[in-house]
């Protein structure tokens, strides 16, 4: 899903497959059946030519073809990051398929930093670690900015938790936070 600005929204994605499942729009970006036949062993651009042709141009469409960028991939992050994106997927282009964690196959993600509120603490709800809830102060309003793990140990852990018992902690931290 995307926001208002058209940059992706996790959340609203979530919340949209469950309310609202024919709502969002899929990016394809790789091909790895088509017509009972395997692909995988196919290099990544025989798979992306055949995905292209199969998903075609309609900008109607709830299926898209997503396009790739070739270039300066340093200037290409830091304008995904200034679009507050998620980050990037990265394929070399003569690469079979492989499932799991790839040299081949990379994603970076953006991580932004800066003041914050911290509303209160939760869990993952994978991994149970801790994660600060956290809000921007804009305008007068709190905005959602979402969650960051916190990697404080003892003492500042325990009292970053101890501050965030009870109502709304105007504490303000400075975070690196994952865009959630």
């Amino acid at each position: 899903m995307q926001d208002g600005r058209r940059v992706s929204d996790f959340e609203a994605l979530q919340s949209a497959l469950r309310s609202q499942p024919t709502h969002p729009i899929f990016y394809n970006f790789d091909l790895l059946y088509l017509d009972g036949k395997d692909l995988r062993e196919k290099p990544l651009l025989e798979r992306r030519t055949r995905l292209r042709e199969l998903v075609g141009r309609d900008s109607d469409s709830r299926i898209q073809f997503s396009e790739e960028f070739i270039g300066d991939a340093v200037a290409f992050f830091r304008a995904c990051a200034a679009h507050e994106l998620e980050g990037i997927v990265s394929k070399l282009a003569i690469s079979r398929y492989r499932s799991g964690r790839s040299k081949t196959w990379l994603k970076t993600k953006c991580f932004n930093e800066g003041e914050f509120l911290q509303l209160g603490i939760d869990r993952d709800r994978k991994t149970d670690a801790p994660l600060a809830l956290l809000a921007k102060a804009e305008r007068g309003n709190l905005i959602y900015a979402g969650a960051a793990f916190i990697g404080l140990r003892g003492e500042e852990r325990e009292e970053l938790q101890g501050k965030a018992k009870g109502s709304c902690c105007r504490a303000a931290f400075n975070l690196m936070a994952a865009k959630s």
